[in-house]
């Protein structure tokens, strides 16, 4: 039979840039879609997946397994861009302008990345509001590894121990 797909809500006619294919953002592009969205993601690598592509986890997690659930989210209607670099090849003021929101789900940020995107930033990520993932720009949001790095890609999806922004 037909592969599953999950049920979409009607379209909302709002857009969303997701910034990182890994777990993160594979996740809220799901959501998004779901919720009935338009969703463009971003990948700077060539495919996404992200830390899931890594070769210590393809005897637990074969590339063909991945693949085939991120092809359940390209089937939700997702735009993916791949090969480009926000902040190399579009500028995030860019994105800002063409959607109506902005997901940084880009990973462990090098330190020198968060002042060039102008983003408040603690130790250890991008400070967010605990229970909307905002910036201190009403538009932008973060996730995953931007927010909290070095966490395993279930906690990156999941979210809860975002940090607080003092907003």
């Amino acid at each position: 039979g037909a592969p599953y797909l999950p049920r979409k809500a009607p379209a909302s006619g709002r857009r969303v840039a997701v910034v990182g294919a890994g777990p993160a953002g594979l996740a809220a592009a799901h959501a998004l879609l779901c919720a009935g969205h338009d969703c463009t993601l971003f990948e700077r690598r060539e495919s996404p997946g992200g830390g899931l592509r890594a070769s210590e986890l393809a005897a637990r997690l074969p590339a063909d397994i991945l693949d085939a659930e991120i092809q359940t989210v390209v089937r939700l209607g997702l735009t993916l861009a791949v090969g480009v670099e926000i902040g190399r090849d579009l500028a995030l003021d860019e994105l800002k302008r063409r959607f109506d929101a902005v997901i940084l789900a880009c990973g462990e940020a090098p330190a020198d990345a968060m002042p060039r995107f102008g983003l408040p930033s603690g130790p250890r990520g991008i400070l967010v509001e605990r229970r909307t993932f905002r910036t201190g720009d009403p538009v932008l949001f973060a996730c995953g590894g931007a927010v909290l790095p070095g966490r395993l890609a279930v906690q990156a999806i999941n979210g809860r121990d975002m940090p607080l922004v003092q907003a």
